[in-house]
């Protein structure tokens, strides 16, 4: 017997073709109209390091309902880009050119004020975390810890839908 089967699950390739095909044989979905269509929730990430945002952007985008909207690459980038796509949830580096992530939140904290915002650094500690409260941000997380991030996106998004779904009649 195969090792799917005797774990008591049964792996994909045992599972016919045929389960995948409609009535009619064709192999298209059709939704019922109890579905709600899931929009993605929106992530800007901003650090100037390529390969930091790659990682980023693989993680997130590993999450179903996540998306990254758009990249920057120094703290002018960020603004702009945050008040163009206005994402759900932003991701920025404290040691950005240009602006740095402070003066950077501190702007979008202005354009955008229900937006979370998280600083992804190198630099945590107890001064830099007063100060990104004082600018808007809502949670440090060093990139030493960057196993933090995904709850803290998490917990982030959680905010968004209580605060969404509190508006709604």
């Amino acid at each position: 017997m195969n090792a799917g089967v005797q774990s008591g699950r049964r792996d994909l390739q045992e599972i016919p073709y045929s389960n995948f095909l409609q009535p009619d044989g064709s192999s298209e979905f059709i939704l019922e109209s109890s579905f709600e269509a899931v929009v993605p929730m929106k992530i800007l990430i901003a650090d100037d390091k390529l390969q930091v945002r790659r990682v980023l952007r693989g993680l997130i985008e590993g999450h179903q309902d996540w998306d990254v909207c758009a990249e920057a690459e120094d703290g002018i980038q960020a603004v702009d880009r945050a008040e163009r796509f206005r994402p759900d949830v932003i991701i920025l580096d404290l040691a950005m050119p240009k602006l740095n992530g402070f003066e950077a939140a501190a702007r979008i904290s202005e354009l955008l004020p229900d937006v979370p915002i998280l600083l992804f650094t190198l630099y945590a500690s107890p001064q830099v975390e007063m100060q990104a409260a004082r600018v808007g941000v809502q949670r440090v997380i060093s990139k030493a810890t960057g196993y933090q991030l995904v709850p803290a996106i998490e917990e982030a998004f959680a905010q968004v839908h209580h605060a969404k779904t509190a508006l709604q009649p």
